[in-house]
């Protein structure tokens, strides 16, 4: 893969290769940066610019192919027209070492789509501080899904679109964003890959509808998609159709995932000025100063189903046994996100500066950070551990943290942390740091090793404080590690 980089890059000046880290075992990852301009980047204010990366599962193969014929195709084929409206930054391959294992898990046996939270990982790492340093904004995560379910074959048929996408559906993330995405990229994209003559659907998992829901895939911003999108960025999944072997079947899937991926970059292309009008404006929201009680946080939702709109049509559907394509109406279909808590967002977060692992997390996803000079005497909001309760969210299991509020004056000593919601990472810090949230460091379900488990104690208090109100604070500028 590198030795074809390497010599697209020798053929064109439009290419810069640079590897943005290493695996576990020393693999390189390259970002592979595509434009028409002498310096990538350069035009941000009439370019937007993308970022897209595949194979963060290493047995998904068909995303890889098809980045790197995109990235011929961008450098000195027929795509190049595309890098007139956008620069184009691609990563063929997050997960190197699970691709050479055949394995979805990389060698240190990280699901690397669940790891967007603690990002303990390098690869995850690798490619959100290349997101973090560019802040492209539009995202697409390639995937593949394997259509073999045991559990629909039970009932004879199969799902057998080529092609699934979707876009964020979080509810954090700026509403103007959820809606251009899903009213015209989504169904861009959809007419596009089926005039090339692929099936396409918009993405669902679970069912079949006889035994289990239908929904949309996660609001979790555990994953690359949402978890890029809490930036308020134009994020999507982009999920080909895989069978139980990795290479079954190969050329027609990559040849799908072109055809998705090249709808996409004409789409987004299409409509650069109204993407650029709608995210930077959201993004710009994030920066501005806010008083305690202006914004709300949702820090649960899940989905729910719709009074008017019970059922979803698929097609194409695969039966086994006449093996023939056909359509159906799948019911206990769950299409709508429903917030189920919500709370006022806080100016800004305070904890000691004891808590080493959480300085650390949140350093790899560079939040700014701040330490007091000195102990101040604050009015903050301090929870109470009173009890966790297990439910079942997305359809699995995590637990429900009930908490007690209380607002007490504290004096907080010199050298205590300050995280101010005030900052690009705005959307995101609440969402880790509330210990009610479905997606939390307290809660996210990447590994018990890396959970903030000794937070929920029940009858303890909650170490990190939420301060309500401005207040005159001296500050110094906290080093990340």
């Amino acid at each position: 893969m590198m030795a074809y980089l390497k010599k697209i890059d020798s053929l064109s000046d439009k290419v810069q290769i640079e590897v943005i880290g290493k695996s576990v075992e020393s693999r390189q990852i390259p970002a592979v940066m595509l434009s028409e301009d002498k310096v990538f980047g350069s035009c941000r204010g009439v370019k937007p610019v993308v970022l897209i990366f595949a194979t963060q599962h290493g047995d998904e193969p068909s995303g890889k192919e098809a980045a790197l014929i995109l990235i011929r195709e961008l450098a000195t084929g027929s795509l190049q027209d595309v890098l007139k409206e956008l620069d184009v930054f691609i990563v063929p391959l997050v997960n190197p070492d699970g691709a050479a294992k055949d394995t979805r898990r990389n060698a240190n046996d990280m699901d690397l789509n669940r790891n967007h939270v603690v990002l303990s990982e390098p690869e995850s790492l690798a490619l959100h501080t290349l997101f973090l340093k560019w802040m492209p904004e539009v995202v697409v995560d390639v995937h593949e899904s394997n259509c073999m379910s045991n559990r629909w074959l039970r009932l004879g048929y199969r799902k057998n679109a080529e092609e699934m996408f979707d876009c964020v559906s979080n509810l954090n993330i700026s509403p103007a964003i959820l809606k251009f995405s899903m009213d015209v990229v989504v169904p861009e994209v959809e007419q596009l890959v089926k005039a090339d003559g692929f099936t396409f659907h918009r993405y669902i998992v679970g069912g079949p509808p006889e035994e289990r829901r239908i929904r949309h895939s996660t609001t979790n911003i555990n994953d690359g998609r949402q978890s890029t999108g809490i930036y308020n960025t134009f994020s999507f999944i982009l999920e080909g159709q895989k069978y139980s072997g990795s290479v079954d079947n190969i050329e027609r899937r990559t040849a799908g995932q072109i055809s998705a991926i090249t709808a996409f970059l004409k789409t987004i292309a299409k409509y650069r000025e109204k993407v650029l009008s709608v995210a930077r404006p959201a993004r710009q929201k994030l920066l501005e100063q806010r008083s305690s009680g202006e914004d709300v946080v949702h820090i649960q939702m899940d989905y729910v189903a719709d009074p008017e709109r019970k059922t979803t049509t698929m097609y194409p559907l695969y039966d086994v046994n006449s093996q023939k394509k056909f359509e159906k109406e799948l019911g206990n279909y769950t299409p709508l996100v429903k917030i189920k808590k919500s709370i006022k967002k806080p100016i800004a977060y305070i904890f000691s500066k004891n808590e080493r692992r959480l300085i650390e997390l949140l350093s790899r996803h560079q939040i700014e950070m701040y330490c007091l000079k000195k102990d101040a005497k604050l009015k903050v909001e301090e929870y109470k551990i009173l009890s966790l309760i297990p439910i079942t969210e997305e359809d699995k299991r995590g637990e429900d943290v009930e908490v007690k509020v209380q607002t007490k004056d504290v004096t907080v000593e010199d050298g205590s942390v300050v995280v101010f919601l005030r900052q690009r990472a705005g959307n995101l810090i609440p969402l880790l740091l509330e210990p009610q949230s479905n997606w939390g460091i307290c809660t996210e379900r990447s590994g018990r090793k890396y959970h903030f488990r000794q937070y929920l104690k029940e009858g303890r208090q909650y170490p990190i404080l939420r301060l309500m109100q401005p207040v005159e604070l001296g500050l110094k500028k906290c080093e990340r590690n």
